[in-house]
């Protein structure tokens, strides 16, 4: 902790105290029976004290701990203050989404003596609302599951974005029974809001076709019908399909694949580097051919013919040779 943070004071453990009940020895028949003294009930811990065990915690570093020390004490007593402490913990939990939702809470119910204490906050509030997207999940499909990075968060229609920490790969799935389960896969690092529009189909009448390629951006044609860039889906009648593949630098590639009614099938097309220009056969055998009729042509024209002759003296006349 920095040295500007007060010192935390132990917490106290609580003990229950016990009475026991003795005997004086023998006692005579006609004596009553001994009463059982009962024990007392345990005292509830008072939310100041469960504040110190979570101050004691975070000066300990042991953030989970602090953590359920303010949750529970503002359960008792929903001070602000606590508000703070549990966003402080939050945050070095790396739970950053439910961090910047108890600072924003502190900001909105702490009076104004209590927010002159923490003069940084609207500083605090930015770095780590800096580190926060929102995912925005819209449908007409009515009571959908809707998760993200595993977690369900709610069933649609939502009534509010999604929050959540900004990761390069954030996946997105909705669910719902009796209809293809979509999933989406999301990079938050360099954009801090998405809306995703689905629409999921019915089983019973459809199949999804996943398409997925080695190369990145590769395009995808169904049926010569162009669906985008892989990893691409397509909701497909049942039945026989042509699923083709193109990408700069690569040869063209197609598969058939054959859906029955409410499958899932995920296939990866390959593709093979396209040939270079020189490396072609047909280019060599042109370039051979041109090669030959070139020596012959050379030949032809470098080698010295019988001299002509003529009415200059010395009666002789040689063309020059060609150089190469």
């Amino acid at each position: 902790m920095k040295p500007r943070h007060r010192s935390f004071i132990a917490a106290a453990s609580l003990g229950l105290m016990q009475l026991h009940a003795t005997t004086a020895g023998a006692q005579p028949a006609s004596s009553p029976p001994a009463r059982t003294t009962a024990k007392p009930a345990a005292a509830k811990p008072e939310p100041a004290e469960l504040k110190r065990v979570g101050d004691d915690a975070m000066a300990t570093f042991k953030f989970a701990e602090a953590l359920a020390a303010y949750e529970q004490a503002y359960e008792l007593e929903p001070l602000p203050a606590l508000l703070f402490n549990r966003g402080r913990a939050l945050q070095l939990l790396d739970r950053l989404p439910e961090a910047l939702e108890a600072f924003e809470r502190f900001k909105r119910d702490a009076p104004p003596d209590l927010l002159a204490k923490v003069p940084k906050l609207e500083q605090l509030i930015g770095d780590v609302r800096a580190q926060v997207g929102t995912i925005e999940v819209v449908t007409k499909v009515v009571g959908a599951e809707v998760v993200i990075g595993g977690r369900t968060v709610g069933m649609t229609p939502l009534a509010l974005p999604v929050r959540l920490k900004r990761d390069k790969a954030v996946v997105v799935e909705v669910r719902k029974e009796g209809y293809h389960t979509l999933e989406r896969r999301l990079d938050l690092s360099k954009v801090s809001s998405v809306r995703l529009e689905v629409e999921p189909k019915r089983k019973d009448t459809t199949a999804l076709l996943l398409v997925a390629s080695p190369v990145a951006g590769a395009r995808v044609f169904v049926d010569d019908r162009p669906i985008g860039n892989a990893p691409s889906e397509s909701f497909l009648l049942p039945g026989s399909h042509r699923v083709q593949v193109s990408a700069p630098g690569y040869d063209d590639s197609e598969i058939t694949v054959v859906l029955e009614v409410g499958e899932r099938k995920p296939v990866t097309v390959l593709l093979k580097e396209e040939t270079p220009v020189y490396k072609r056969w047909w280019l060599w055998t042109a370039v051979g051919a041109v090669v030959v009729t070139g020596v012959v042509l050379g030949v032809a024209y470098t080698t010295e013919g019988a001299a002509s002759t003529g009415d200059i003296a010395p009666g002789q006349i040689s063309a020059p040779l060609l150089t190469f």
